[in-house]
């Protein structure tokens, strides 16, 4: 840690004034034959260390977790095993999600051909069967009007009885409503293709379409891998699995898994913190984003270059009458 430029130049003055006064100095004072002896003065970074009591961590530690319901099919490591970043740490059963993929690709066809249908509903099938039948009835209609006219001519003339009018007449009323009720079916039958019928055909399509391709992300994901190199450790905070048992056991081949549960942790090694408390003697010392290089009795001689991440305002209460104690993280 560096002292700022005025405290530089104030250190760099009181150099250069002293020297001032050795040259000033009469030259009676000094002894005879004495030579002079000139000296460079540079500026220098003034280094202030700090003694701290910590703990070394991962930067980051990334908790990975079940992509599906079903059965671990192989966990391919174990607790403290490093691993590289792409490797795959444990594959999962795919066949129950492959049966919900068939499921919801047949949904999405279904939802398509009815999209379809509806583009050419005119054409239809069900058009198609609303307008032979309104032929068919128009047909039997105009039939019966055809044999009540000519019944009425018999009935004038006297050839045939009343009652074998009242029933044309009769048939001809009934063969009249089912044509009112052909030309409502039809009527019926176009209106499936357009409107609310139409947006909730698209709609059920979206839906298939949508659930489909989020299996297809699950299935894809059936193998869980390494974001990036680490070593495998215990997942913190991982729930006791169902039933009871330990919840960091690691989990094995077969077992049942939800989406979501955790598996593991993954700790990233490639980038460390250390966690620290800093006396409130020295916390004013320190800033965010300050450089700093740490080394220690463990580091055979390393020093780790880094900066200062994390510096609280908030004291930790402590029992001993000493100075108040204040958290830190160096990165």
């Amino acid at each position: 840690m560096t002292i700022n430029r005025k405290a530089l130049l104030g250190a760099v003055l009181i150099l250069l004034l002293g020297g001032v006064g050795l040259a000033l100095r009469s030259p009676a004072s000094a002894p005879d034959g004495t030579p002079e002896q000139w000296l460079a003065v540079k500026p220098d970074a003034l280094v202030h260390e700090i003694g701290l009591v910590g703990k070394i961590e991962p930067d980051t530690t990334l908790v990975l977790t079940a992509p599906f319901d079903g059965n671990v099919q192989a966990n391919l490591v174990e607790q403290g095993q490093r691993v590289e970043a792409g490797q795959v740490l444990l594959r999962m059963d795919p066949a129950t999600l492959e049966v919900q993929l068939r499921d919801a690709l047949s949904a999405q066809l279904k939802a398509r051909r009815t999209v379809q249908e509806m583009q050419d509903w005119d054409s239809s099938p069900t058009v198609s069967r609303a307008r032979r039948s309104l032929r068919t009835a128009q047909m039997s209609a105009d039939n019966t009007q055809r044999k009540l006219t000519e019944s009425e001519n018999l009935f004038k003339r006297g050839i045939i009885p009343r009652n074998e009018l009242d029933d044309l007449r009769q048939q001809a009323q009934q063969q009249q409503l089912d044509l009112a009720s052909a030309r409502s079916e039809l009527q019926q039958a176009l209106e499936q293709g357009k409107g609310e019928y139409r947006q909730i055909a698209d709609m059920e399509l979206t839906n298939a379409t949508v659930k489909y391709e989020a299996l297809r992300t699950l299935l894809a994901a059936q193998e869980v891998k390494a974001p990036f190199s680490g070593i495998v450790v215990p997942a913190p905070g991982n729930n006791a699995p169902a039933g009871g048992g330990n919840a960091n056991a690691p989990i094995q081949a077969g077992s049942k898994v939800s989406q979501g549960q955790v598996l593991f942790g993954l700790a990233n090694i490639e980038r460390l913190k250390i966690v620290a408390k800093v006396s409130e003697l020295d916390i004013n010392q320190l800033h965010q984003g300050q450089a700093v290089e740490v080394m220690g009795d463990g580091f055979d001689g390393e020093r780790l270059k880094g900066s200062v991440s994390v510096v609280s305002g908030l004291a930790i209460a402590s029992d001993t009458q000493g100075s108040a104690q204040f958290p830190v993280t160096l990165s």
